[in-house]
């Protein structure tokens, strides 16, 4: 069939932000849509005019509904509400209130008696429309339910979420009727990190995925993207991951935390291949836009554009030592760029359709296209003159990938098979054969042994090199996987999700407390040692019992990943901040939530009472510090200064000062009652993760990305002592009860313990298996325990 022209028939103005929701009315005369900037309007459909506006939401309006009669409109919004309105008096007849996050969807029954809604807080509520009291709450998704839809004879609710399942419920007793899974598309790129323990995988489902190797399990999902996720690479030191997508931009990730770094915008479609410069320094960026585009790494700024090719650049690779660039391109042409000047060096005209994949061989000599003209073309590149030409696919070769010490060339095609080349003599070595359909990537662990490819049947295979086997298959993506990345410095892990304990006394593991269904993120003792709280990735809090072991509570009420907590200095409460941009305050006694403190426009990631209990102070993505009243729940004031995000808050032993480490590399101390900031720490040559002052506040000790441990003089500022020892990022830091002695626990999975006035490491503890995320010391008995916690992989998330 032909293209059909489309017009415009009428085009609405009024909102003044965007709109997310529309609706039309049963007998289509009237038209409400829902906005960015909280209003509802309602449209006359054939003037184009606005009849009215609905104000009463005080945040974003995500969904509009009208009754089946059309005389009642109901509304759903970041405020977490739910409104009903009276469409003929133009007022609000009730607001329904019972969701903990935001409301995505709104239905009404067909008889108009129910009204189903569903929010961010993972739930499906149904409603009783004429007294605005809640009928029944359905839980079962374990994501945000973006869709409710009643069946025509309203027997049935139909639910969508992003836990990429569709639900069946009964809608009178909200009774689970079937779960339906199915999502099948194929997987277009691989690749192994350095060391070949892990793989990344970027997806149609607008993730990015990240496995271990070892164990065949997916390890971490980093999600961001509005589209498919075309193609990943990390850094060369493994701390960077950049990825681009159909939503036309270029993002870098920080994998130690899994957020987000940079957003690079400037092309104008889809984005097809990104790949780091071997400093580190600079990703480039191919495009559907017929663009090449250089990009600075620390500032995320455009550096340079290059253009040449007449239509899709389909892959772009720099050369081993950095100097060159090379592209393949829809246009069947190969281009050789210098990376310092920006300008073209040669053109490789040789295929006769799309060049897919471009490789270097690792001494930099030669370059390797793989084209859909079923060839693969060897060039010299001090030359540009072509060495061989590869026949053997029966169609397009889409991905090619030299061994790393340059003897063999792999190849994966259409064809569904994997071609193994002599790349000195151009015969064909071997044919692997195992994958169901195309094949879109293939890559090489750095030691040459194995070899991945990942496939349109939604699998990544690996094969042993020497035997020509298929040793593992990968099935866990959804959707389609475009490429995967290996990165280097994540060891291969056996146990996670734990929290240990170690006797000083000793210097070894005396107890491990398991629980936790996802990664722990923070530990805190009570000020009597007898109670230990953590928090974890699952959403829940658990409280232990430090003498029995037992778990004596679970806190539910988070809607998204627990950051961190601290207990009042009597006991009673705890505090705990999440990714949900939430604090809320427990009783510990009866084990229910107390008060929820909202303000925070971003993830919460530290909590800290001071010393009296009256005053809780509260760190965030938002770059923010907030202090709260702890009786009324009030927020007193906010610090602004950081201009990053904020780790960690920690208040000195008088409660008179508060110290904050950022993402800025800086710690500030601020008086308390003033909110004034006196001092400005600068010395940390990355940004700071944990800030603790010293039980007499004459020392403040904080941890780094830098690696290091910095002793400061609390009075003046200055800087007392660097200690050095950890390999990687010192995540937390705790003093003892006397001051003398100084806990650390780092990525580099160590906990180092070291003498304060002579800053040298009295010992190390060894026995996490991964990144050590927090530090915590009993107060009241000696030898004194240190409370270490666990994760299997990195969020920021």
């Amino acid at each position: 069939m032909g293209c059909q022209n489309r017009r415009i028939k009428s085009q609405i103005d009024g909102h003044n932000n965007t709109v997310l929701s529309v609706c039309f009315s049963p007998d289509g005369n009237i038209l409400a849509s829902g906005s960015y900037d909280n209003s509802i309007r309602i449209w006359d459909v054939l003037s184009g005019q606005q009849k009215a506006q609905l104000d009463g939401h005080s945040s974003i309006v995500n969904t509009v509904c009208f009754s089946y009669e059309g005389t009642t409109l109901a509304s759903g919004s970041y405020d977490n509400s739910i409104n009903i309105w009276d469409l003929k008096k133009q007022q609000q007849k009730m607001k329904l209130d019972g969701h903990s996050d935001y409301v995505r969807s709104v239905c009404f029954s067909p008889d108009g008696t129910t009204l189903a809604s569903g929010s961010n807080d993972k739930s499906i509520r149904l409603w009783n429309v004429k007294t605005g009291e809640q009928k029944v709450k359905i839980d079962g998704h374990n994501n945000t339910v973006l869709s409710v839809c009643f069946s025509p004879d309203g027997i049935t609710l139909a639910s969508g979420s992003y836990d990429n399942t569709v639900r069946l419920w009964e809608a009178d007793t909200g009774q689970q009727k079937i779960k339906l899974i199915g999502h099948l598309y194929g997987i277009y790129s691989i690749s192994f990190s350095p060391d070949g323990t892990k793989l990344a995988s970027g997806s149609h489902d607008k993730s990015i995925r990240l496995w271990d190797v070892k164990t065949k399990q997916q390890q971490v999902q980093l999600d961001g993207h509005q589209g498919g996720v075309y193609s990943v690479c990390f850094s060369h030191n493994g701390f960077t991951l950049a990825s681009g997508s159909n939503d036309k931009s270029v993002r870098l990730w920080d994998v130690n935390t899994g957020q987000q770094i940079a957003k690079l915008d400037g092309h104008s479609d889809y984005v097809r291949s990104v790949c780091f410069s071997p400093d580190g320094t600079t990703v480039v960026s191919g495009s559907f836009d017929k663009s090449i585009r250089l990009w600075d790494v620390k500032t995320g700024k455009q550096k340079g554009k290059l253009d040449g090719h007449c239509n899709i650049v389909y892959s772009v690779c720099f050369s081993p030592d950095g100097i060159k660039l090379a592209s393949g391109s829809n246009d069947k042409s190969i281009r050789l760029w210098d990376v310092k000047t920006r300008q073209q060096q040669m053109q490789l005209n040789g295929h006769i359709n799309t060049v897919q994949s471009v490789c270097f061989s690792p001494d930099g000599t030669t370059l390797a296209p793989g084209s859909n003209d079923k060839s693969i073309h060897q060039w010299d590149i001090k030359t540009g003159q072509q060495k061989a030409k590869l026949n053997g696919h029966q169609f397009g070769v889409y991905s090619v990938c030299f061994s790393p010490d340059g003897t063999t060339l792999a190849s994966g095609s259409y064809d569904k098979s994997i071609f193994l080349w002599d790349v000195k003599t151009g015969s064909q070595k071997a044919k692997l054969e195992g994958h169901s359909d195309y094949v879109s990537s293939v890559c090489f662990t750095p030691d040459g042994t194995t070899l991945a490819s990942a496939c349109e049947d939604n699998s990544i295979c690996l094969w042993d090199i020497k035997t020509q086997k298929l040793t593992a298959k990968l099935n866990s993506n959804t959707c389609i996987i475009y490429q995967v990345c290996l990165f280097s410095n994540s060891p291969t892990l056996k146990s996670h999700n734990s929290i240990s304990l170690f006797d000083f006394s000793i210097q070894q593991q005396n107890a491990q407390k398991d629980g936790h269904s996802d990664h722990v993120r923070f530990v805190c003792f009570t000020y009597d040692s007898s109670a230990l709280a953590s928090c974890s990735d699952d959403t829940f809090i658990y409280i232990w019992d430090v003498k029995t072991g037992l778990q004596t509570a679970q806190l539910n009420g988070h809607s998204s990943i627990v950051n961190s907590a601290c207990f009042s200095p009597d006991g009673t409460t705890l505090a705990s901040c999440s990714h949900d941009k939430t604090i809320r305050l427990w009783d510990i006694k009866k084990r229910q939530q107390k008060l929820q403190l909202d303000g925070h426009s971003n993830n919460v990631l530290s909590v800290c009472f001071s010393r009296d209990g009256m005053i809780l102070a509260s760190g965030s993505d938002d770059k923010s510090i907030r202090i709260w009243d702890v009786l009324s729940g009030q927020q007193k004031f906010q610090l602004d200064g950081h201009h990053n995000i904020v780790n960690s808050v920690s208040f000195s032993p008088d409660g008179t000062t508060l110290a904050s480490g950022s993402f800025d590399n800086s710690i500030y101390f601020w008086n308390v009652l003033t909110g004034q900031q006196t001092i400005k720490l600068d010395g940390h040559n990355d940004f700071v993760s944990s800030v603790c002052f010293s039980p007499n506040e004459t020392i403040l000790a904080s941890g780094g990305n830098d690696k290091s441990i910095r002793l400061w003089e609390v009075k003046t500022g200055s800087q007392k002592a660097k200690l050095d020892g950890h390999s990687n990022q010192v995540r937390s830091v705790c003093f003892n009860p006397d001051g003398t002695t100084l806990a650390s626990g780092s990525y580099d999975k160590s906990i180092r313990i070291w003498d304060v006035q002579s800053g040298q490491q009295k010992f190390l503890l060894d026995g996490h298996t991964s990144i050590v995320y927090s530090v915590s010391s009993r107060l009241m008995e000696l030898p004194w325990h240190l409370v270490v916690l666990i994760t299997l992989s990195v969020y920021g998330i």
